[in-house]
């Protein structure tokens, strides 16, 4: 986890380092503000996976004392029926001081239970209500963020408005119609908030991580120009294509690049070729990330 961390401090730190503040800062300021709530609303998803897993965890619990306290109880019933019959009347002292011992071990074990019983079942009731409690904190920030999309899709429509009057180039003209970094490529890591079960942690995925083979072509997802080829720390060779309207696309682990700095690419030109069997892929308004999979064609 912490290479991963260390890779995507150093792409931002570049990202942040190329790009620039101009048309559109409304748009870029909404874009941020619903990441945010897309980062905070990830968080909580994972809160209540956690909650979940303890309340499954306690209820294995409370069934696993219920097992218990069953023989508990037939170990007590049969050793009250030996008491009052034939252990009295044993011959052997020695044993039935034993036995004794061991009925009041298990009376002792019979009434932990019963307390300890009681404990899950009280923390599975508290467990339930931080559950509700949560749940409702997710639906009220779902509102918000539907309210945030919401005016992010007028906003956008007045912005592509105003760039088709004005006679203006941007990415955001081909919102839903770029094309794919990589072809015929499965997706093995998605966009946004992500947790890894095995290692108990989660990340925030700012692009889309593909599942390839080694010499898989690689291509501009639009019109752009190559401001960066080079090698960044963790990622290997890399391109970062800038595009109209302050958009950018990021590719990493490429081999055989065909392309140059400052070279102008079309949308589909083969830039080059994915270096391992992941390619991972970045779309940017400014210094935020996009979900590329509201860009990119199906």
């Amino acid at each position: 986890m912490i290479e991963y961390t260390m890779k995507i401090k150093s792409l931002n730190i570049l990202i942040l380092l190329l790009s620039f503040h101009a048309y559109g800062q409304s748009l870029f300021d909404l874009e941020k503000k619903r990441s945010d709530y897309e980062t905070q609303k990830a968080a909580l998803y994972e809160q209540i996976e956690v909650s979940k897993q303890k309340i499954k965890t306690n209820q294995a619990a409370i069934q696993e004392k219920k097992v218990e306290l069953v023989k508990y109880l037939k170990a007590d019933q049969q050793l009250s029926q030996f008491q009052f019959g034939g252990l009295m009347a044993a011959e052997d002292m020695g044993k039935l001081n034993r036995n004794l011992k061991i009925f009041e071990k298990l009376k002792l074990q019979n009434l932990n239970s019963l307390r300890e019983l009681k404990f899950y079942a009280e923390d599975l009731e508290t467990e339930k209500k931080s559950l509700v409690e949560q749940t409702k904190g997710f639906e009220k920030l779902n509102r918000t963020i539907l309210d945030q999309e919401k005016a992010l899709q007028d906003l956008e429509k007045t912005t592509l408005e105003n760039l088709v009057s004005e006679k203006k180039d941007s990415l955001l003209l081909l919102k839903g119609r770029l094309s794919e970094p990589i072809l015929n490529a499965k997706i093995k890591q998605p966009f946004g908030f992500i947790t890894d079960s095995k290692n108990q942690y989660g990340i925030n995925q700012k692009g889309i991580t593909y599942q390839t083979e080694v010499g898989q072509p690689v291509q501009a997802v639009g019109l752009g120009k190559i401001i960066f080829r080079d090698r960044i720390k963790y990622w290997g060779e890399s391109i970062i294509i800038q595009h109209a309207g302050d958009y950018y696309s990021v590719y990493t682990n490429l081999i055989n690049i065909r392309v140059s700095e400052n070279q102008s690419v079309s949308a589909s030109e083969q830039i080059g070729e994915a270096n391992t069997k992941e390619f991972y892929f970045e779309l940017r308004n400014k210094t935020i990330a996009l979900n590329p999979k509201n860009w990119i064609r199906n």
